[in-house]
């Protein structure tokens, strides 16, 4: 037992010497006494308290972690990332409402040089028992959109040691060490470092120092483009000045060696103009004879085939008057038979040959199913009309 009044002495005491406060699990070294009273009997009150032992547990756990992750060799791994030239998408883990997050993106956003950054807040519990799970999660969340992101921060505002003991934690550490891009921690105190800084690519002390480099960072590329482009600048109009002479003086010479050229070579070149006029005027009066001749040829080989053909052509012209005359004799005398037959089938002809017509009502009767007795008929002979009624008919 510890009785109020020590209890209120020993625990700033203790909180005093080791930055961190009487809590559920810590191991502490104490002074006691034993005392018997007749009512409550033995009691073991606590006097007094030593806290170099406790500092030196919480060291001891300390050293054991960093050696656990340096014998699973991942402790410098996230140092050998490489950092963009110009970190301008950030992850931030943080809590939402912690003043060193507030601080950071008021430094970030309105920086001197206007310099404009993509930053996504994945929120987590910065002390407490909560902190290993949220940092954790935080980091499983950033990693599933790891190509985005130049860099990951970790930022809180400032505290105690014993609030900054949430850090020194192995799983917090082991998965800063193995991520893939740099983490920069900037948790708020500028004396010692919890693991999560000693595995992280690089510590600063604060928010706003994170920040800060940040914005050096782009600033160094910006700074380190215009060196450039000066240098480029520079190194191009001294290359100009400094050739400038030596290429007047190339012109020259390769206009003098040009001029020289052409001189050399226009008695070649009119030679050979002349050469190929020659051969040209040969070549068109060579063809010319060829065209004449294959003319003469074609010529000859016309008037022979012009006379085969008026040959044929006469040939043919006395085919056709013989077949001529012989179609109009045969044509006159099929005419001559056809006018004999049509004469021999007149009907005076006919009528001479002793037949007659029989005419009733103006028309001829060719059936007698028409008439009944007392009809008027008329019979047509060769030479003349005879009129006769009907007495009877006989079918």
């Amino acid at each position: 037992m510890i009785w109020a009044t020590a209890y209120r002495m020993l625990s700033a005491y203790f909180e005093s010497e080791t930055g961190s406060k009487l809590t559920v699990g810590i191991k502490v070294l104490v002074s006691v006494t034993v005392e018997f009273h007749e009512l409550y009997g033995m009691s073991l009150v606590i006097k007094d308290i030593d806290p170099v032992y406790t500092i030196g547990e919480n060291e001891k756990k300390r050293q054991d972690i960093i050696k656990r992750l340096k014998d699973e060799g991942v402790f410098e791994m996230n140092k050998q990332t490489e950092l963009s030239v110009i970190p301008k998408n950030i992850a931030i883990i943080s809590s939402e409402n912690a003043a060193g997050y507030l601080d950071f993106m008021e430094h970030l956003e309105n920086n001197a040089y206007n310099f404009k950054f993509h930053t996504k807040l994945f929120n987590a519990s910065m002390q407490g028992e909560s902190t290993e799970t949220s940092v954790v999660n935080a980091l499983d969340r950033i990693f599933a959109y790891e190509h985005i992101f130049d860099l990951v921060v970790i930022i809180r505002g400032g505290g105690s040691k014993s609030d900054l003991g949430w850090f020194d934690n192995y799983w917090i550490a082991y998965n800063i060490s193995q991520f893939p891009i740099p983490v920069i921690t900037g948790i708020g105190h500028e004396q010692d470092d919890t693991i999560a800084d000693m595995v992280a690519f690089m510590r600063l002390k604060t928010p706003t120092a994170v920040a800060d480099f940040i914005i050096e960072k782009c600033l160094d590329f910006k700074t380190q483009v215009s060196n450039y482009e000066s240098y480029v600048y520079e190194y191009a109009t001294d290359l100009i000045a400094n050739n400038k002479q030596e290429l007047i003086s190339s012109i020259e010479h390769f206009k003098i060696f040009v001029e020289n050229y052409l001189e050399k070579n226009s008695i070649k070149l009119k030679n050979l103009n002349k050469d190929f006029s020659n051969i040209v005027s040969n070549s068109i009066k060579s063809k010319n004879r060829e065209i004449n001749v294959l003319s003469d040829n074609l010529n000859s080989k016309l008037k022979f085939i012009f006379k085969l053909k008026n040959i044929e052509v006469a040939e043919q012209q006395r085919k056709i008057k013989i077949a001529s005359k012989h179609n109009l004799a045969f044509s006159k005398n099929s005419i001559l038979n056809f006018e004999n037959n049509l004469k021999n089938l007149s009907p005076d002809n006919i009528l001479k040959r002793g037949f007659s017509v029989t005419r009733f009502n103006g028309k001829s009767l060719r059936n007698i199913k028409y008439l009944t007795i007392g009809d008027e008929l008329e019979t047509i002979l060769f030479d003349g009309l005879i009129k006769s009624r009907v007495d009877s008919i006989e079918k």
